[in-house]
């Protein structure tokens, strides 16, 4: 697999060390909400259903 032989933990890392490597994208475009995002709860996914 390719995130365990990069040594990363998430395919999230994987794609963006790849840009970075690959592409040449700058780091500071990702992770701008790292930190401030939570997993969504029971509530929010029933929170729109009748």
């Amino acid at each position: 697999m390719l995130k365990k032989r990069m040594g990363l933990r998430s395919y999230d890392e994987v794609i963006e060390r790849l840009l970075e490597e690959k592409v040449g994208v700058p780091s500071d475009m990702f992770g701008i909400d790292k930190g401030r995002i939570t997993k969504f709860t029971e509530k929010d996914r029933l929170e729109d259903r009748d």
